[in-house]
Formats: structure tokens, C-alpha cells, sequence
């Protein structure tokens, strides 16, 4: 990892950390530079301005974003994920539970046979 990037990630990594403490209009670049202890002009090398910098982080954000919603190809929700795990761990566990593959196809409507016990 060269240090550019390093330096890159830790200016986004404390940006971030005083953005969250103070808000964005709160903090300046010259606090984000004093929090680092690395000079303005070495900011201002990787980021022009505090907007250059918010993009940045927005940019962040989407990739972690994208890369959640990579591993789920399915589209379907992570909690079905929980209940698939949990599910083939104890199968007979829970007697009469309605199979999660029932549930996946459209999780806003309940199954027929869990209509029927109502």
C-alpha cells in the first residue's frame, strides 16, 4: 500500500470521524488537518475542497454498499439469510413452523397453511 493512499484512507477515516462528531458545516479542513497532524497543503494534495472530500466519503459509502448487495445476488433480504441458517441447523425444531422457502417467495404474504391455523 503506498503511502498516498495511506494517507488518503486515514483522511477519510477521521473525516468521517468529525463530520459524524461535529457536522459537515462544523468542521473545517484545517480541524481535519490538525486531527491528522499533517500540514493543510498535504490535505488540500488529495482533497481540493471539503465537498471534494464529502464525495469522497459518499463514494465510500455506495462501494460498501454495493459490495453488501453483491454478496445477496438473490435479492433477497440478509434477514433471510438468519432464518435459512437457523432453520437448517434445527431441523423438527420448531413443529408445524412454516418452511422459510415458503416465505421467501413473498415475504409480505402469509403462506396458506399459516392462514388456515389462524
Amino acid at each position: 500500500m503506498s503511502a498516498r493512499k495511506t494517507t488518503r484512507e486515514r483522511i477519510l477515516r477521521t473525516s468521517r470521524d468529525l463530520f459524524n462528531e461535529n457536522g459537515y458545516a462544523g468542521t473545517t479542513l484545517s480541524e481535519i488537518a490538525s486531527a491528522l497532524n499533517i500540514a493543510e497543503g498535504n490535505l488540500w494534495y488529495h482533497f481540493r475542497t471539503k465537498l471534494d472530500l464529502a464525495i469522497a466519503l459518499e463514494d465510500e459509502n455506495r462501494n460498501e454498499v454495493r459490495a453488501l448487495v453483491d454478496a445477496y445476488p438473490s435479492g433477497a433480504p440478509i434477514e433471510w439469510d438468519y432464518v435459512n441458517a437457523i432453520t437448517n441447523a434445527m431441523p423438527g425444531a420448531i413443529p408445524n413452523a412454516i418452511p422459510h422457502t415458503e416465505l421467501q417467495r413473498d415475504p409480505h404474504k402469509q403462506p396458506e397453511r399459516h392462514r388456515e391455523r389462524q
